[in-house]
């Protein structure tokens, strides 16, 4: 890397005047990017999420990182695949025949609701050499909104298990899992003046319902906030809390859904857990579980 010092010195053995270079040097820095910005993307990406998640063995302050996170994610993959071990589900990908097309990845990523393809995006933006998803891309796109496997099926879900072994494929569903589930419920949690607690049960609801349809979390949390007061409001947490699940558990049975879920948010309420803090011992269908900091020594 050239210094100031030897800038200046180049300069003065070859007669250019010193503003002249650095001016040049810009417009040939700001040439490259333009032509190469994929040069420069997939390093941002890769510090940037790695910077959110430095503290990862020691903790962390909120859900998006450390051990809160994988706490998080831990009981959301009980809940859907009664087990704690989530990391198992990176590779999943099935069609449940419950109108959502292909459910997978870490979180139950969708084919109908397009995360799936956020994920693929993500991954070739990531890895744009050599990327077995790419061929896939565009019938992702087309089934967008509805079940259809059309250009996709048996061949799909195999180069999805084969791409999982790829370190781009596993932070790519990371990256997508924390800007279109965790980021937005957490900072509606801090906003409602919630506990890690209130940032899981916020969590658990947008990942199971969603943003964007009728019932969604929006309207859970729309229908709590107008029959009682959030912490930030000077209300008190449990009770708002228990309307907001109250809510959650009738939506779900609306729907005809597990609302067990639910029923494991209100045991951790009423033990006064706020923190999250481990071990949690917890019972989910009749199964008991126990999560503890060991669970997440890295990986």
């Amino acid at each position: 890397m050239i210094n100031k010092c030897n800038l200046r010195k180049f300069c003065e053995k070859h007669q250019i005047p010193l503003l002249t270079v650095i001016i040049m040097v810009v417009l040939i820095t700001v040439a490259a990017l333009a032509l190469f910005p994929g040069a420069t993307t997939k390093q941002a990406d890769i510090v940037t999420y790695e910077a959110r998640n430095a503290n990862y063995i020691s903790g962390g302050n909120d859900i998006s990182q450390g051990m809160l996170r994988e706490e998080a994610i831990s009981l959301i993959s009980i809940a859907d695949g009664r087990s704690k071990e989530y990391r198992n589900n990176y590779a999943k990908i099935k069609d449940y025949g419950d109108g959502y097309g292909y459910t997978a990845g870490i979180i139950g990523f969708s084919s109908r609701r397009g995360d799936i393809l956020k994920v693929v995006d993500q991954y070739i933006k990531l890895k744009p050499d050599d990327n077995i998803m790419t061929q896939y891309r565009d019938a992702l796109e087309e089934v967008k909104g509805t079940y259809s496997h059309q250009r996709l099926g048996t061949y799909f879900e195999a180069a999805w298990i084969k791409a999982c072994t790829d370190d781009e494929m596993i932070q790519a569903q990371n990256m997508v899992l924390d800007n279109e589930y965790i980021y937005p419920s957490l900072n509606l949690a801090k906003k409602d003046g919630l506990s890690n607690l209130g940032q899981y049960i916020y969590f658990d609801a947008i990942v199971t319902l969603g943003t964007n349809n009728n019932d969604s979390f929006f309207d859970i949390r729309d229908k709590a906030i107008s029959q009682i007061k959030t912490p930030s409001n000077k209300g008190s947490e449990k009770n708002y809390l228990n309307r907001f699940l109250s809510i959650y558990e009738k939506t779900l049975s609306d729907k005809a859904l597990n609302t067990s879920r639910v029923k494991l948010q209100k045991d951790l309420l009423d033990s006064g857990n706020y923190k999250m803090q481990l071990p949690l011992n917890i019972v989910y269908d009749d199964i008991t579980f126990n999560i503890k900091k060991e669970n997440f020594t890295e990986k």
